[in-house]
C-alpha cells in the first residue's frame, strides 16, 4: 500500500495506525522490516513515512525500546539519526510555527534519552508554551529510563496545576519513579502540599509494602475514612450566598481537568452541566464524598503491567486484544492483554476524597453557585 498510494494525509494517518500497532506486538523482525520499508520510500512518500515511524515509536515504547535502536540496515540509521537531528534542533527553534515545535517534540523519542535529555529539560522551563511542555511530558512518557524521574521530580515545582497532575502521573507509573518520588520529599524538594489530592489518592493505593510504609509516613493515607464528619464541617456553606465569578476560577483549578461545564473542561468524569438541577446539598455531598455513589462507567481501574508499570483510569473501550485507560488528567493508555499481569477495581470514584483541604466553605459556596449556572 505505502508502495502504490499517493503521499496523503489519510495514508499518513493508516501508516501511524500501523506502526503502532507493529510496535504495540513487540515482534523485533517485523518492526525492522516495518522500519526498513519506510526508510526505502521516505523520498517519494515523505509524509506517510514519518508517520509510519511515529507510529512505530509509539507503538515499541511500551516494551521500554527506541526505534533507533530497532534500526539495522545503514538506511534506515541514516535517517532516523537525520530526522532525530532535525526534530531537536525545530523543538527548540522559537521561529517556528507551533504545530511544527510539536511535531518535532513528538520525534523526539526516536532516539535514545541521553540525545534528547537537553531539549527536553530546556522544554520544562518557564517561560515555554503548555502546549509544548505537555508534548514533552508525553514524550518523556514513552522511557523507561531513570532520568525521567529526575526531570519530572525537577520540574514539578514550576509547573501548572494541570500540567503538574500530568508529570505526576508519570512519576506514578513506575514504582522507581514513586521511590524517586519519595527521595524528594523526604529531602523536602517537594512537599507534600504541592501534591494535589488526586496524586495523594494514587499514592496510597500502593501495594509494594516497603513504599506503602514510606507514603503513610509521608503524606498520610491520601483521604479521609469520615466523609460525614468532613461533610458536616462544610454544612454552613448551604446557607452562604456564592459568587459564580469566583466559582469559575475554583472549577477551572480543581475541576476543569476531568469535568466539563459549560464547554469548558474535559470529558473525563462526568459531564458537570447534567447536575444544575441540583439542590446545594447534593453537590456539596458529592464533591466530599465522591466515593458514596460510583457509576459503573466511572469506576477506578488499576492495570499492573508485566514490565512494572502501574496504569490506572476509567476503561474507555476494550478488544480482544487490547484495553484503553482514560487518565484523571485527560490522556489514555492502551495496554495489550498479554502484557496485563493484573487488572483490578478497587470501586471508588477516579475522582479522589479530600478537596476539603484544597477549598475553603466560601469558595465552596461559589463553587456550587457556578455549577448551578
Amino acid at each position: 500500500m505505502l508502495t502504490d498510494q499517493p503521499d496523503s494525509t489519510g495514508m499518513a494517518d493508516f501508516l501511524r495506525s500501523v506502526g503502532i500497532m507493529v510496535g504495540n506486538q513487540g515482534e523485533e523482525s517485523d518492526c525492522k522490516q516495518f522500519l526498513d520499508k519506510l526508510a526505502r520510500r521516505v523520498q517519494a512518500k515523505p509524509m506517510a513515512a514519518l508517520a509510519g515511524l511515529d507510529g512505530l515509536t509509539q507503538g515499541l515504547a511500551s516494551h521500554g525500546v527506541t526505534t533507533s535502536e530497532m534500526a539495522h540496515s545503514e538506511e534506515s540509521k541514516k535517517w532516523i539519526q537525520s530526522v532525530s537531528i532535525v526534530a531537536n534542533q525545530n523543538a527548540m527553534n522559537t521561529n517556528l510555527p507551533l504545530d511544527h515545535r510539536l511535531r518535532a517534540v513528538r520525534l523526539l523519542s526516536l532516539d535514545r534519552l541521553e540525545n534528547t535529555l537537553n531539549t527536553c529539560v530546556a522544554l520544562m522551563q518557564a517561560g515555554v508554551a503548555s502546549e509544548l511542555q505537555v508534548a514533552v511530558l508525553e514524550t518523556l512518557g514513552r522511557y523507561h529510563d531513570p532520568a525521567v524521574a529526575d526531570i519530572l521530580i525537577d520540574s514539578l515545582p514550576k509547573l501548572t496545576p494541570a500540567l503538574r497532575d500530568k508529570a505526576a502521573t508519570l512519576l506514578l507509573s513506575r514504582t522507581d519513579r514513586i521511590a524517586k518520588l519519595l527521595d524528594a520529599i523526604e529531602a523536602k524538594k517537594i512537599l507534600p502540599a504541592q501534591l494535589s489530592a488526586a496524586t495523594k489518592a494514587t499514592l496510597s493505593r500502593q501495594k509494594t509494602p516497603a513504599l506503602a510504609e514510606r507514603i503513610t509516613k509521608l503524606i498520610g493515607d491520601g483521604g479521609s475514612s469520615n466523609r460525614k464528619e468532613v461533610i458536616t464541617k462544610y454544612e454552613p456553606v448551604l446557607s452562604m450566598t456564592g459568587d459564580t465569578t469566583r466559582g469559575a476560577k475554583i472549577y477551572e483549578t480543581l475541576c476543569m481537568v476531568c469535568h466539563r461545564h459549560l464547554d469548558r473542561g474535559n470529558d473525563v468524569g462526568p459531564n458537570l452541566g447534567t447536575i444544575k438541577a441540583w439542590t446545594a446539598e447534593q453537590i456539596l455531598t458529592n464533591v466530599l464524598d465522591p466515593n458514596r455513589e460510583v457509576s459503573p462507567n466511572f469506576a477506578l481501574y488499576i492495570v499492573e503491567t508485566n514490565d512494572g508499570r502501574t496504569l490506572s483510569g476509567l476503561i474507555t473501550s476494550e478488544t480482544a486484544g487490547n484495553l484503553t485507560l482514560k487518565r484523571a488528567d485527560g490522556g489514555t493508555d492502551t495496554v495489550l492483554r498479554n502484557e496485563i499481569k493484573s487488572l483490578t477495581s478497587p470501586g471508588i470514584s477516579l475522582m479522589p476524597e479530600g478537596l476539603e483541604a484544597a477549598i475553603t466553605p466560601q469558595q465552596m459556596a461559589d463553587l456550587i453557585a457556578y455549577l448551578k449556572k
